[in-house]
C-alpha cells in the first residue's frame, strides 16, 4: 500500500546494474507521475519483485542501460499504464528472471529510442524461482506504441513483441506453463 509519487530523481550514483525503484513482496503499490534519469549508468528505471495490484502510471523514464520498466517473478493483477520511456537500451518493457505473469493491463505506454518495445523470456528455472508453474494468463497489452526503434549490440535481431519461454536458458516445460487468454490490441510495433 506504499505510494512513490511526484518525484524528480536524476544523476542518480549507484553500484553498477542498480534501478532507482524497487517494489518488493508487496501489494497495491502506486508509483505515478516521477521523473527518472538513469543517465545511462542505471539498469532500470522501476523494478517489480512479486508484486500484486500495483499501479505503475504517468512516469517519465528515461536513459536505461536495460528497461524502463522491469518486472521479477510472480506479477500479477498489475496495471502499467500511460509511462514514457526513452533510450533504453534493452527494452521499454521488460521480464526474465523468474517471469510469470498472470492478470495485468499493460497499455498507453510509449516507448521510444529503444531496440524493442517488450522482451518476455525466462533466465531462472522454476525450482530457482521457487515457483509451481509460470503464468502467461490474462494479460492485457493495448496502446502501447514504439517509435525511433534502435539496433544495439543486444538486439540479437528478436522483434518488437519477444515472447519465448521454450528456448531460453531456462525453458520451461509445456506442461508447467500456463498461458491464454491473453490480449494483443491496437498496439504500434
Amino acid at each position: 500500500n506504499g505510494l512513490i509519487q511526484n518525484n524528480v530523481m536524476t544523476g542518480l550514483v549507484t553500484i553498477e546494474r542498480g534501478s532507482a525503484i524497487f517494489a518488493v513482496g508487496g501489494s497495491n503499490n502506486k508509483i505515478l507521475n516521477n521523473e527518472i534519469d538513469g543517465n545511462g549508468k542505471l539498469d532500470d528505471g522501476i523494478v517489480l519483485i512479486n508484486e500484486d495490484g500495483d499501479l505503475v502510471q504517468g512516469n517519465d523514464l528515461s536513459n536505461f542501460w536495460d528497461c524502463g520498466i522491469e518486472f521479477t517473478h510472480s506479477i500479477t493483477n498489475t496495471v502499467i499504464d500511460g509511462n514514457n520511456i526513452s533510450n533504453a537500451n534493452i527494452c521499454g518493457i521488460g521480464a526474465w528472471y523468474g517471469n510469470s505473469m498472470k492478470g495485468n493491463t499493460i497499455s498507453n505506454n510509449a516507448v521510444s529510442k529503444s531496440p524493442r518495445l517488450f522482451l518476455f523470456f525466462r533466465e531462472w528455472d522454476l525450482q530457482t524461482a521457487r515457483q509451481d508453474v509460470m503464468y502467461f494468463q490474462n494479460n492485457v497489452f493495448e496502446g502501447n506504441v514504439i517509435t525511433e526503434k534502435t539496433e544495439t549490440s543486444n538486439s540479437n535481431m528478436k522483434p518488437s513483441f519477444y515472447f519465448d519461454f521454450y528456448s531460453s536458458n531456462a525453458p520451461v516445460k509445456q506442461s508447467d506453463l500456463i498461458a491464454g487468454n491473453n490480449i494483443l490490441k491496437n498496439n504500434d510495433f
